[in-house]
C-alpha cells in the first residue's frame, strides 16, 4: 500500500496546481494584468486533486507564484495538503510566432497522517525543472486558442514516519504536459491538460482543467532602446 501511495503522491502533486502563467503555458499574458489568480482540478484512477494559485509577472522576463492544494487518494479515503512555489522566464517571441519559457517549481506535501489508522504519516518534497512552449493557433476577435506543451525533469522524495521509525523513497522521472488554452477577452483562460509521466513505473496519465483570470495594472513590454541621436554639426 505504501509503495502505491508514494507513486500516486509524486505525480498528483506535480499536476495538482496552476503553476504556469504565460502564453507559453497556454494562459493569458501578463500584458493583460500583472497578476493572475487560478484554480485547477485533476483526476485519474487513483486520486482527485484541486488547488488554487496566484502568480505575478511581466509580458517578458521573470514571473513567479505560490500555490496551495489538496489531494484526495480514492483508494485510501485519505487526503493531504500541498504548498508550492514556482517561477519561469518569458523569452522573446520567436520569429515563427511561438513562445518558450524555462520553468522551475518546488513543493512540499503534508499528509496524509495516520494512514489507515497505522500511525504512519507521509510527507513529500518535490522539485521540477523544464521548459514549456505555446503558440497562438487561432484568433477571432476576443477569442484565442493557444496550444501548449512542456517537458520537465521531476525529482521527488516521499517519507513515511511512524513510532517504529521512518523510511523514505526518492525517484527521478520525466513529465510531459500537453493541452490548449482558450482565452476570452485576453484575461480569462480555460485550459484542459493531459499530463503523462515518462520513465516511472506505476504512474498513470492525469487529466486536468484549469481556469484563471488576469487582473491588476496592465503591463507593457519594455521597448527596445533607441540609439542616441548625434548632435548636428555646425557648418563653418
Amino acid at each position: 500500500m505504501y509503495r502505491r501511495l508514494s507513486v500516486v503522491a509524486a505525480f498528483s502533486f506535480l499536476a495538482a496546481l496552476p503553476a504556469d502563467a504565460q502564453l507559453c503555458a497556454g494562459t493569458a499574458s501578463f500584458s493583460a494584468g500583472r497578476m493572475q489568480a487560478g484554480g485547477q482540478v485533476v483526476s485519474n484512477d487513483d486520486y482527485s486533486s484541486y488547488g488554487v494559485g496566484l502568480s505575478i509577472g511581466k509580458p517578458r522576463g521573470l514571473y513567479y507564484g505560490a500555490q496551495i492544494g489538496n489531494n484526495d487518494y480514492d483508494f485510501l479515503d485519505e487526503s493531504g495538503l500541498w504548498l508550492g512555489a514556482s517561477g519561469g522566464y518569458q523569452l522573446r517571441p520567436a520569429k515563427q510566432g511561438f513562445q518558450i519559457c524555462p520553468v522551475m517549481a518546488l513543493g512540499f506535501g503534508l499528509g496524509p497522517d495516520n494512514i489507515g489508522g497505522s500511525d504512519a504519516d507521509m510527507s513529500t518534497r518535490q522539485f521540477s525543472a523544464g521548459a514549456i512552449i505555446g503558440i497562438v493557433a487561432h484568433r477571432d476577435g476576443n477569442f484565442q486558442i493557444v496550444p501548449t506543451g512542456g517537458l520537465s525533469v521531476v525529482n521527488q522524495k516521499v517519507t513515511l514516519e511512524s513510532s517504529f521509525g521512518s523510511a523514505d523513497e526518492s525517484d527521478t522521472f520525466m513529465a510531459l504536459d500537453l493541452g490548449a488554452g482558450f482565452l476570452i477577452n485576453s484575461v480569462w483562460t480555460i485550459r484542459p491538460m493531459l499530463s503523462i509521466p515518462l520513465g516511472g513505473d506505476g504512474r498513470d496519465e492525469s487529466l486536468s482543467l484549469g481556469v484563471s483570470y488576469n487582473f491588476g495594472k496592465r503591463a507593457t513590454a519594455t521597448p527596445a532602446r533607441q540609439p542616441a541621436r548625434q548632435p548636428a554639426r555646425r557648418r563653418g
